[in-house]
């Protein structure tokens, strides 16, 4: 199977920011969290690709940073959680907090 098969089936095709994309998140979790649909590793990809309003251009280490934390998100069911800490919005990962310094 292609690399990218689970996301051919969502665009048919593959732009260069596509590509460069999942070349480092395959890396970082290898190719088969992406052949099953709905893994977060899927969604995670699928988040950054498609869904993600904070468009930026990504460093390496900045892209594994922010695809991280959207897995981690979708592996403990974020939408459920009873604060979001702002995960998932279009800021800066890092800005991903409550907005309380002390609540951490």
């Amino acid at each position: 199977k292609p690399i990218l098969s689970p996301l051919n089936e969502i665009t048919g095709y593959f732009s260069k920011r596509s590509l460069y994309i999942m070349n480092i998140l395959v890396g970082v979790s290898g190719r088969a969290p992406f052949e099953v649909f709905g893994s977060p590793q899927y969604r995670a990809a699928c988040w950054i690709l498609y869904d993600d309003r904070y468009k930026v251009i990504y460093t390496d280490y900045k892209l594994i940073q922010r695809y991280v934390l959207a897995v981690l998100y979708f592996a403990t069911n974020g939408g459920s959680w009873k604060k979001d800490y702002l995960f998932m919005r279009p800021i800066d990962e890092c800005n991903w907090r409550s907005d309380k310094q002390n609540e951490w």
